[in-house]
C-alpha cells in the first residue's frame, strides 16, 4: 500500500486488483441492509466454513461487495464527499485490470483528519463516537472473515483474501490516524494475519520463518512497509526452511566447514589471530579480554590486535558513567564473523569493525566518553576497545573452561559494555539519509533478531547500535523519534509509534533487562516470550542463555545433556511465572515436571497474548470472609511439582472425551464457555478420558481481567491438604451472559457439563 512510503521512495509491485462497485454515498452501517446481505454470519471469530453465509452470490460479487463497503465506504464514512474513487485506481495500463493505489491516502488525512486536532474535548468525544461504530463493525466483519479463510480450506479464498486486504490496511491506518487526533475514544483496530499478504511475502522470497514471525507479531501495516521496502535475503533459497518457523531460518545455521567470510567475496587478504596467549593470561586472572586494533604509522597497511583485561566486578550495569570503556559486538556467526576452528578472522573484516567502531567516535559515545576518561590503550590508539566473541572466546578445547567462564559473563559484558553494535547485513546496507522507520523494521525482521542470544546482547545493552553505509543509528525515545525532521505528517506518525513499539518490545527490550534484579518472574516471561520466534545453532544453548540473561550462575547446567537441562534450569529459577503453564509445545517427561515444555523455541514457546492473571486476594468460607493475600506459586520440591493457590470449577466429563468447545454449568446457574487451545502437547485438540468417574477441574485466573486458565486431571489429595493434579491442556473460559451471543460457538451450545466451585486452595502440578 502505496501510502505507508514517502512518494520519492521506490516500492515492490503490491498490486490489488480494483474490484468494487459505486458506493452510494449513504451510511456505512447500513450499508449492508441497503444492498441485500446479511453478514450475521461474518462477525464472528469462530465461524466454520458450513456455517459461512455467502448469500447465494459468487465469490467475485462477495469480493466486489467488500471492497466498495469496506474500503470505499469506510474511506466516505470518515474523509467524506470529497474522497473520490478514482483517486485510489490506477488506470495507467489500459490492458490490464485496474489496481488499488493509496498513495493519495495521506494527503487526504492530512486534509481532513488533522483539523480535529484543535477541536474541543467534547467535540473529539462526539465524533470519535461516531466514527468508532464504523471502525468496529469493519473490524468484527474482516476479522471473522480472516478466521474463515485462515481455518477453512475454501476453494476461491484467494479472490476473498485479496478483496480484504486493502480495507484492513486502511481500517489500521484510520483508526492510527483518529486516535492520534480524537484520543482514546477510538478503538485500536490492529490486525497481524493476513492471508494475502502472507502469499505476497512468500512469493517476494521472505524466509518463511519470517513470514511466520511477521504474521503473529506485527501489525499488517509494518508488514506491509516491509514487503514494499524488500530485504536483502530475498534472493536465497529458503525452500528448507519451515513455513512454522520451526527452528528458524535454515540459512542462519553453519555446516561443520564453514569458514568465516571476506567483506568482499573477490578478497583474499589473509587471517589475523589476537594473540591467544595474552588472552589465555586475562581469562586466567578472571577477567575478560578487550581487543583494540592498530596500525603501524609507516605502514597503513599493516595491521595488529593488543589485548587488555578488564574486571568487570569494576563497573556496574544501567548506570553508563559507572560502564566499561569497551563496546560488545552482537551478530549471528553465519553473516559472516563466526569461526568454530580457531579465533581468526580475515584483516578485511577486522577494517571493517574498526571502521564501525570509528563512526562511534564522531559522535559523543559513551564508549568514546568513557575511553577518554579512562586513559585505556585504544585512547593512546585514537580508537575504543571492542569485545567479539569470535575472537574472545578460546575455541581450542584445552580451554573449555574458559569458554564456560566466557559464557558465564555474557550478562555482564553485555550490560557493563558502554554500547552494543549490532552486525546485521541487512541493516548494514541502508543509507545515511534512510528514514527511522526503515532502521526499526529492518531490525525488527533482520536474521539478526532471529537468534536466541542476540535477545540478551540488545536488551542488556545500556546503548544499542545500528551500523549502516557512512554511520552508526541509535534510537532511546520514542520522544526523540517524533522529534526529528521536523513535522511529520499523521501516517508517518502511526508507522514510527508501531515500530517504535516492536522494536522496543522484541529487538530492545530493556523493560526485562529492568526486571532481571528485583522482578526475575516477569524478566524470564518477557524472555520466553521473545524466544517464540528464535532459535541457537546448539539445541543445549537454549537453557543456558535464558540463565545468563538471568544472571544466574548456569555452570551446574554445562556437564549435563540437553535434554536434562531445561528441569534444571526450572530448578534453578527464583521465580517460575504462571503463564509457563500455557506455554505450547511437548511436555518434560521428568517427574515433577510434566507441566513445564522442553522449549520455549519455534514452533512452540510462549506467545506474547499468553496471560495468566493470578488474584491478588481471596475470600474463603472458612477465613470467616477475610480479605487475604493470594500467595506466589513456587517449584514444591517435598511432592513434586508446581505449586499454585487458586481456586477451580471441577467437573466430571459426560463421557470419554472433553470436545474442544463445551459449557461449564454450575448449582447457581452461571454457565462458561471453555475452548480447549491447541498447546501442540498431543495429537488431538481433545482430550481424551481414560477411565470414567476421572475428575478434572479448570484453574481459574482472575476472570474480570484474563481469559486463559488451565485445565487439570485430578490425581489425589496430598496428607497436607494439597490438590495433586497432571497438567492436561490451556484452556480460554469466559462466562456466558447470553445464549444469543454471536461469538459463543455452536459446539459449546450443544455440549453441556454440570461443575461446581472449589474454593482457594494449593494445587500440586505434575
Amino acid at each position: 500500500m502505496e501510502h505507508l512510503l514517502p512518494p520519492t521512495d521506490k516500492i515492490v509491485p503490491l498490486k490489488v486488483r480494483y474490484c468494487a462497485n459505486s458506493y452510494d454515498g449513504d451510511e456505512f452501517l447500513t450499508f449492508p441492509d441497503r444492498k441485500g446481505w446479511d453478514i450475521s454470519t461474518w462477525k464472528s471469530v469462530s465461524t466454520e466454513a458450513k456455517d459461512f453465509d455467502r448469500n447465494g452470490r459468487s465469490s467475485a460479487e462477495i469480493a466486489s461487495f467488500l471492497q466498495t463497503w469496506l474500503f470505499f465506504g469506510l474511506l466516505h464514512a470518515v474523509l467524506g464527499e470529497q474522497c473520490s474513487m478514482n483517486d485510489f485506481v490506477n488506470q495507467e495500463d489500459i490492458l490490464q485490470q485496474p489496481a488499488l493505489n493509496t498513495r493519495i491516502l495521506s494527503a487526504y488525512i492530512e486534509q481532513k483528519i488533522t483539523l480535529w486536532t484543535d477541536l474541543a474535548p467534547d467535540e473529539k468525544e462526539s465524533l470519535g463516537l461516531r466514527f468508532s461504530s464504523c471502525l468496529k463493525l469493519a473490524y468484527a466483519v474482516s476479522a471473522g472473515l480472516t478466521f474463515v479463510l485462515y481455518y477453512n480450506d475454501l476453494a476461491d479464498e484467494d479472490i476473498l483474501a485479496e478483496s480484504l486486504f486493502a480495507p484492513k490496511i486502511l481500517l489500521e491506518t484510520l483508526s492510527g490516524c483518529l486516535g492520534e487526533t480524537l484520543g482514546t475514544v477510538i478503538p485500536s483496530q490492529t490486525f497481524y494475519q493476513d492471508l494475502f499478504l502472507e502469499r505476497q511475502l512468500l512469493k517476494a522470497g521472505w524466509c518463511p520463518s519470517t513470514v511466520a514471525f511477521m504474521g503473529q507479531n506485527l501489525p499488517m501495516h509494518l508488514q506491509a512497509y516491509a514487503l514494499l521496502i524488500g530485504n536483502s535475503r530475498l534472493g536465497l533459497n529458503h525452500a528448507d526452511c519451515s513455513s512454522g518457523g520451526a527452528g528458524g531460518c535454515k540459512l542462519g545455521r553453519m555446516s561443520d566447514n564453514f569458514k568465516p567470510l571476506h567483506v568482499n567475496p573477490g578478497c583474499r587478504c589473509d587471517s589475523i589471530s589476537p594473540p591467544m596467549n595474552k588472552i589465555i593470561d586475562v581469562l586466567e586472572e578472571g577477567m575478560i579480554p578487550v581487543l583494540t586494533v592498530t596500525r603501524d604509522t609507516d605502514n597503513r597497511a599493516s595491521l595488529s590486535v593488543l589485548v587488555d583485561g578488564v574486571n568487570l566486578d569494576d563497573y556496574e550495569s544501567g548506570d553508563p558513567l559507572k560502564a566499561c570503556p569497551f563496546v560488545a559486538f552482537s551478530h549471528v556467526w553465519s553473516d559472516g564473523l563466526g569461526n568454530p576452528h580457531e579465533n581468526a578472522l580475515p584483516m578485511c573484516q577486522f577494517e571493517r569493525l574498526e571502521h564501525m567502531i570509528q563512526t562511534l567516535k564522531q559522535k559523543d559515545t559513551w564508549g568514546k566518553i568513557l575511553t577518554s576518561y579512562h586513559e585505556t590503550t585504544a585512547y593512546d590508539h585514537g580508537t575504543i576497545a571492542f569485545w567479539l566473541d569470535t575472537l574472545c572466546i578460546p575455541v581450542d578445547p584445552r580451554y573449555q573452561h574458559f569458554r564456560d567462564f566466557s559464557i558465564q559473563k555474557m550478562h555482564d559484558i553485555y550490560a557493563k559494555a558502554s554500547g552494543v553494535v549490532v552486525l546485521d547485513p541487512d541493516i548494514q546496507k541502508l543509507l545515511g539519509n534512510g528514514s527511522s522507520v526503515d532502521f526499526l523494521v529492518r531490525a525488527v525482521c533482520s536474521g539478526w533478531r532471529s537468534r536466541l542470544w542476540t535477545y540478551q546482547e540488545s536488551a542488556l545493552s545500556y546503548e544499542l547500535y545500528l551500523p549502516f553505509q557512512g554511520g552508526c543509528a541509535t534510537f532511546n525515545t520514542e520522544e526523540d523519534l517524533l522529534a526529528e525532521s521536523g513535522y511529520r505528517s499523521l501516517v508517518e506518525r502511526l508507522l514510527l509509534r508501531s515500530a517504535w513499539a516492536k522494536y522496543k518490545e522484541l529487538v530492545w527490550d530493556d523493560l526485562a533487562a529492568f526486571c532481571v534484579p528485583d522482578k526475575p518472574g516477569i524478566a524470564f516471561r518477557r524472555m520466553v516470550q521473545a524466544s517464540v520466534h528464535r532459535s541457537t545453532s546448539r539445541g543445549g544453548d537454549e537453557t543456558i542463555c535464558l540463565g545468563t540473561f538471568l544472571g544466574l550462575d548456569v555452570s551446574p547446567l554445562f556437564p549435563l545433556q540437553p535434554e536434562e537441562r531445561m528441569p534444571a534450569l526450572l530448578a534453578l529459577l527464583p521465580v517460575i511465572p504462571p503463564e509457563i503453564l500455557l506455554a505450547s509445545g511437548p511436555r518434560l517427561q521428568k517427574k515433577g515436571f510434566h507441566w513445564a515444555p522442553e522449549t520455549f523455541l519455534a514452533p512452540f514457546g510462549l506467545r506474547l497474548q499468553s496471560e495468566l492473571l493470578l488474584p491478588r486476594t481471596y475470600c474463603n468460607e472458612e477465613n470467616g470472609r477475610v480479605e487475604l493475600t493470594v500467595p506466589s506459586p513456587y517449584l514444591n520440591l517435598e511432592i513434586p511439582g508446581y505449586a499454585i493457590f487458586l481456586a477451580a470449577l471441577a467437573f466430571n466429563p459426560n463421557n470419554s472425551q472433553i470436545d474442544v468447545d463445551f459449557t461449564l454449568c454450575t448449582p447457581e446457574n452461571r454457565e462458561y464457555e471453555v475452548n480447549l487451545m491447541d498447546t501442540g502437547a498431543a495429537s488431538e485438540t481433545m482430550v481424551v478420558v481414560e477411565k470414567l468417574g476421572v475428575r478434572f477441574a479448570i484453574l481459574l485466573p482472575d476472570l474480570d481481567y484474563c481469559t486463559q486458565g488451565l485445565l487439570v486431571e485430578v490425581t489425589g489429595e496430598a496428607d497436607t491438604g494439597e490438590i495433586t493434579c497432571r497438567w492436561t491442556r490451556a484452556v480460554e473460559i469466559y462466562e456466558i451472559e447470553s445464549q444469543e451471543d454471536p461469538q459463543l460457538s455452536v459446539t459449546a451450545k450443544e455440549n453441556y457439563i454440570d461443575g461446581e466451585w472449589m474454593s482457594f486452595r494449593w494445587w500440586i502440578i505434575d
